[in-house]
């Protein structure tokens, strides 16, 4: 089964394209970029980030069978928001959503990136182990805060996800898909 799932961002067409079982179960994790750093290019950039979220959580079916979806915040560390098994609701996710807040901390792509493979994927949070692990990534491309790491830090870390069995797909700021400042560190 191909399961196609298409937004959009801040008014420019992005799509998800995802080779899934029709009898596996799919848990999807959104790690959300709260770091200062996603305003000050465009101060909409964390209500877009938020749209393109709660249109992810009205396109999928939720259930013990079906879709899992969950949120993780990273600035100064990774933070799981919404744990996977916490709702069975389309509304109710998009409210849990539509009510996280915005903190502008500093980068940390590393506790990101960490926080969803341990955190996020982890069955304490709802993670089912037989299903299809899915990481999407909000965040604007400003490299890591030094202080958390290097960007080598940041591709030693990458690739464990992918050990970790989770696809990951990164969803940039189409402000910084046009500039210098976009690197390609996954």
């Amino acid at each position: 089964m191909l399961a196609f799932i298409a937004y959009t961002l801040h008014d420019h067409p992005i799509a998800c394209f995802c080779f899934v079982d029709p009898c596996k179960l799919v848990d999807i994790m959104l790690a959300l970029d709260n770091s200062g750093s996603i305003t000050q290019l465009d101060p909409n950039n964390w209500d877009y980030m938020i749209d393109y979220s709660t249109n992810l959580a009205t396109q999928v079916t939720l259930g013990e069978t079906e879709y899992q979806v969950g949120a993780l915040l990273f600035g100064n560390s990774g933070r799981i928001k919404i744990k996977l098994d916490q709702t069975r609701s389309n509304a109710e996710l998009t409210d849990l959503i539509e009510n996280l807040n915005f903190q502008a901390q500093r980068t940390n792509v590393v506790g990101g990136l960490q926080g969803t493979r341990v955190i996020g994927f982890n069955e304490t949070n709802g993670a089912r182990s037989n299903a299809y692990k899915v990481a999407i990534f909000l965040y604007d491309g400003e490299p890591t805060n030094p202080d958390f790491g290097t960007i080598d830090d940041v591709r030693a870390e990458a690739p464990k996800l992918k050990e970790a069995g989770v696809e990951v797909f990164i969803t940039l700021s189409s402000i910084m898909l046009t500039t210098e400042k976009c690197p390609s560190t996954f």
